[in-house]
């Protein structure tokens, strides 16, 4: 009797031995097939979803790209203002295009970051897109490719336009990179993007270093594309990797990082960050990579476009009553035009051309940061549709510029 009780007991534990993992595993799969539901229906305007995995990590052979997106991909972008999102069979934002322009088209490339890519906005609504039909009503017929990948410096910008612009031929090519990327150091550092370091000759060159890091080196093994996978498909499997480094409310995109807009009302601290580079050029490190960087930029681009376009965004524009401010900023941008022309390019405020826009100027405002954020956190953050209104005056008229009979 004894010996039928200690073999039942042994079989119940057994029986939980498996059970129990078997019931964690069917747990998990009812949250994702749930979540997923969430995605696929409307529910997704409403209900926490979990940040989609839209960037993977690539390592082709002669390749300085990084990331890049799963092409073809459809995914909810929760940050900030939810929107559905399609990637193209090529890997960016936009519909597909072919090699071949068609006839009467006039073909623009825009290189940039998140603020070109716009993930936070219908791609309709999108400043490109928007520039297309204003330029179509003047009798001009474009298209847009649009480059621009969330979160990349203007390196990586100019090394996705070298793998991926020239085989479009554009007849333009815009380039709107953020002016800190230039001063913050960003464009020294090799460990996990292309950056400019010192060769062995004693040169400035393109550093690889980031071909060392763990996500490169298993991007094109089993191994790395099991998890990738995972990270790609399984809802539960990203909000269990997200919590060892966000709290819940982000895993959920309930809560959201944005660029929080400058305190100091003359912008002294970031116009003396570039007023230190483009006047004094110094830090000299900074300046070697800036110089390098446009040397490079201008080589690539003109093979396709003899009168390239650099927009730099974010130059601070301090109020009247911050006189010294005022006059850093003049100097600045004085030097940055003097460089650029002779560069070769054609150098664009950003920020100016904004609040000079007639959208903006429409809304009776001083401060260009009501261009920026949704919702509560209006002013700081991506473009909002005020933003992409204004961006897309600019963008017309820059397109519009250049693009005459004349030029090509």
């Amino acid at each position: 009797m004894t010996n039928g009780v200690h073999i039942m007991n042994r079989r119940q534990k057994i029986k939980r031995i498996f059970i129990l993992p078997f019931g964690f595993i069917l747990g998990l799969l009812i949250v994702d097939v749930f979540l997923w539901l969430i995605i696929v229906t409307p529910l997704w305007h409403a209900l926490p979803i979990v940040d989609p995995f839209i960037f993977h990590a690539v390592n082709r052979e002669n390749s300085q790209i990084t990331t890049e997106h799963f092409p073809g991909n459809i995914f909810i972008w929760p940050g900030e203002n939810r929107t559905k999102v399609r990637i193209n069979s090529l890997g960016f934002r936009g519909p597909d295009l072919t090699e071949e322009k068609a006839p009467g088209i006039k073909r623009i490339a825009l290189l940039g970051d998140s603020f070109v890519e716009a993930l936070q906005i219908k791609h309709d609504e999108r400043f490109d897109s928007r520039a297309k039909a204003s330029l179509r009503e003047i009798g001009l017929r474009t298209e847009f490719v649009n480059l621009a990948i969330s979160g990349h410096i203007p390196l990586e910008q100019l090394v996705r336009f070298e793998e991926f612009g020239y085989k479009f031929n554009p007849d333009l090519v815009i380039a709107i990179s953020r002016a800190s990327d230039f001063t913050s150091g960003e464009m020294r550092n090799d460990t996990k993007r292309p950056g400019y370091v010192i060769g062995p000759h004693g040169t400035l060159e393109r550093g690889e270093n980031y071909k060392l890091s763990f996500s490169h080196r298993y991007a094109e093994v089993w191994q790395g594309k099991l998890l990738v996978a995972i990270l790609r498909y399984s809802n539960t499997g990203r909000m269990l990797n997200r919590m060892y480094r966000q709290n819940l409310s982000e895993v959920l995109g309930l809560q959201h990082q944005t660029e929080t807009a400058p305190t100091d009302q003359c912008s002294t601290s970031i116009l003396t960050d570039l007023h230190q580079l483009w006047v004094n050029h110094y830090p000299s490190n900074d300046w070697d990579a800036t110089e390098k960087y446009f040397e490079e930029f201008g080589r690539s681009v003109k093979s396709v476009d003899p009168t390239p376009i650099y927009a730099l965004r974010e130059i601070p524009i301090p109020t009247d009553t911050c006189i010294n401010a005022v006059i850093v900023r003049n100097e600045v941008i004085t030097a940055i035009e003097s460089y650029m022309h002779e560069q070769g390019m054609q150098f664009i405020d950003w920020n100016s051309e904004l609040l000079h826009s007639e959208s903006f100027q429409e809304l009776k405002e001083t401060n260009i940061t009501s261009l920026q954020g949704f919702g509560r956190n209006q002013g700081r953050g991506h473009y909002n549709l005020l933003g992409h209104n204004a961006s897309a005056e600019v963008l017309t008229q820059i397109v519009h510029t250049n693009l005459l009979p004349t030029k090509r």
